[in-house]
């Protein structure tokens, strides 16, 4: 039976608010680009060198005050609209009726909003592995395993390529599942083990090697053509090493890698309506946003991690 207009309201924000809250540990994206709230469009804000600058600050007695301006506008963006449908037909909902736990509204809208989440992981990972986006002093391409890579010096390169250019060393670091793999069996990481008679790599050695207060892995996979049964799974974050300094909060005034603006109120479960030509119910879900790398050098881009 369709649902009544009273009905639809009270659905669409319960769903709303399950799909606000919903989240997967595979998506790291927004560690490098965090959300912001933003119109459907404008410009990006990047940092300048303002806060380094030795100004003459003295001033006569009557006389004005010196003036400095605090970042720049740079090139315009505009939010792209994301849209998503899940179909749910009169006859499965009738029958996940009869068994406990199963909300298959619920269903719809969380699978729905991961594929959304999924794309825009895509994304954000595209844009942090892309060596455009660096400077050129910001970026290493490997050519040899990474065993024979000496750690010391590889973290020492990336923090100071990212320091002089501003100010700060990087603060986080992002690891495709593969170069995590390459760490665990780093000749460095597993002549300390044997020290210490253990067996496995630790997180906490890994994030020591780095020489970063905290880093994550981006578990994220994806396969290119759904209806291919055969068709291989491939890693979002693949191989790389990411370092970027990410600031802890939201100012013009400091460098930052990157940002997500995103439509105030999104993402957005849209009222259920019936296809009645379907005997079904849709679940739509929508976002606005578009993620931006707003520095090329407060991020440090290491590719081609290999093992042998």
């Amino acid at each position: 039976m369709p649902m009544n207009a009273k009905q639809v309201r009270v659905v669409d924000a319960i769903l709303t608010t399950i799909v606000r809250g919903y989240s997967n540990n595979a998506y790291i994206g927004n560690v490098l680009f965090p959300f912001v709230p933003a119109p459907s469009g404008g410009k990006v804000i990047k940092f300048g060198k303002e806060s380094f600058a030795l100004y003459d600050t003295l001033r006569a007695r009557g006389a004005d005050a010196k003036r400095i301006s605090v970042g720049y506008e740079a090139e315009p963006f505009a939010l792209d609209l994301h849209d998503l449908d899940a179909i749910v037909a009169e006859e499965d909902q009738r029958d996940a009726a009869l068994t406990p736990n199963i909300d298959l509204a619920k269903e719809a809208v969380e699978t729905t909003m991961d594929a959304i989440l999924l794309n825009l992981e895509y994304q954000q990972a595209k844009i942090a592995r892309d060596p455009a986006n660096y400077a050129a002093n910001n970026k290493m391409a490997l050519t040899d395993p990474f065993g024979d890579i000496d750690l010391r010096d590889m973290a020492a390169t990336a923090k100071a390529a990212v320091r002089a250019r501003i100010g700060k060393d990087p603060n986080v670091a992002v690891l495709g599942p593969q170069a995590r793999d390459a760490f665990k069996s780093h000749p460095m990481l597993t002549a300390a083990l044997e020290k210490v008679g253990k067996i496995n790599v630790s997180d906490d050695m890994i994030r020591e090697a780095l020489d970063i207060p905290r880093f994550v892995v981006g578990e994220a996979i994806y396969v290119e053509n759904i209806d291919n049964k055969d068709a291989p799974f491939t890693s979002i974050w693949g191989n790389d090493i990411i370092y970027a300094y990410v600031p802890p909060t939201l100012s013009a005034r400091q460098p930052a890698y990157g940002y997500t603006y995103r439509q105030p109120g999104r993402p957005l479960v849209r009222q259920p309506y019936q296809a009645n030509s379907r005997r079904s119910t849709v679940y739509g879900v929508s976002d606005e946003r578009s993620p931006q790398c707003t520095s090329d050098s407060a991020g440090f881009l290491i590719s081609g991690v290999v093992t042998a």
